[in-house]
């Protein structure tokens, strides 16, 4: 049965289901990470990883302030590396 012939929620099961076999084998490509799979974090995994509220990691998105991110389909990934690049290069501040 094709996803045109399903019931809208058949459908989108169908269509993100389709959207995690490609992820999965997007990220099992070792190629580029000397043999080491890559890490990803979901955008909610990566707010909780900064310490700060999925909305606002979105609004960072939104306005291009954020940390790299990556889209497959309609899912946003971060890498873990990126993560902490971002927060390397913001400024320090305090201390003595």
């Amino acid at each position: 049965m094709s996803a045109k012939t399903m019931a809208p929620s058949v459908a989108s099961a169908a269509a993100d289901e389709q959207s995690e076999t490609t992820l999965s084998n997007t990220l099992s490509d070792t190629s580029e990470t000397g043999g080491l799979p890559r890490r990803w974090l979901r955008a909610r995994e990566a707010a909780a990883y900064l310490g700060i509220c999925y909305h606002r990691l979105g609004v960072l998105r939104d306005q291009g302030r954020g940390p790299q991110y990556r889209k497959f389909g309609r899912m946003v990934v971060y890498d873990v590396r990126d993560i902490d690049a971002y927060m390397e290069a913001l400024p320090a501040h305090g201390g003595r």
